[in-house]
C-alpha cells in the first residue's frame, strides 16, 4: 500500500496540562461534546458491524469509555481525527511535546536517561497505535499493543565515537491507553 507524508503545523513550547492555551494552537477546547462523542460511538458501530468483529465492546463497555474524559485523550482523539490515517509523528523543535494518549503513564524528565555522551534527550518522534492496524497485528490478551511509543534522542545530535557503533542507542517510551 502506498502511503503518503503530511505535514501540520503545531506549536512550539511546552505542553503542560494546565497550559493549553497557545495562540497558535486551534485546539482550544479539547472536550468533545455528547454530539460528536455519540457520532463517533455510532461510526464505531457501524463499523463492527460491517467488519464483523467478534469479541468487541459492548454497549455498556462503549458508554465508560466515552464516558471516563481523560482529557488528554480527548485532545489525541481530537488531534489525530485531522489524519486519521498517520501513523508517525515527527518533529524537529527543540522544544516539542509528544501527543498523550492519556494522562496517566507520562514520562517525568528523571525517567528519560541521557545520551551516551551526556547530553539530555529531546522528543524527537511517536510512533502511533494505527500502525498495529496497518501491520495486521490482531487484537488479543498476548499481542502487541501500545497507545504511543516516544522516541527521545539526543538533544546535541552526538555522533559515535571513531571505532564505535555506527548508531547511537536511542530511549523509547511505552505509553499504554
Amino acid at each position: 500500500k502506498e502511503m503518503e507524508i503530511v505535514t501540520e503545523d503545531e506549536p512550539d513550547g511546552n505542553d503542560s496540562d494546565d497550559d493549553d492555551d497557545d495562540e497558535d494552537d486551534d485546539d482550544d477546547d479539547d472536550q468533545i461534546s455528547n454530539e460528536e462523542r455519540e457520532a463517533m460511538l455510532g461510526k464505531y458501530k457501524e463499523y463492527l458491524d460491517r467488519e464483523k468483529v467478534e469479541g468487541s465492546f459492548t454497549e455498556h463497555d462503549l458508554s465508560d469509555i466515552t464516558s471516563q474524559e481523560d482529557p488528554a485523550f480527548l485532545k489525541f482523539q481530537k488531534r489525530i481525527a485531522r489524519e486519521k490515517e498517520q501513523v508517525l509523528r515527527y518533529t524537529d523543535s527543540l522544544h516539542a511535546t509528544p501527543l498523550y494518549v492519556a494522562t496517566e503513564g507520562r514520562p517525568a524528565s528523571k525517567d528519560i536517561p541521557p545520551c551516551s555522551c551526556g547530553s539530555a534527550r529531546r522528543f524527537e518522534f511517536q510512533i502511533l497505535p494505527q500502525l498495529l492496524y496497518y501491520l495486521g497485528i490482531d487484537q488479543g490478551e498476548d499481542t502487541l499493543d501500545w497507545g504511543t511509543v516516544i522516541v527521545y534522542t539526543c538533544a546535541d545530535s552526538c555522533t559515535p565515537a571513531a571505532g564505535s557503533e555506527k548508531y547511537q542507542s536511542e530511549f523509547a517510551w511505552k505509553q499504554n491507553h
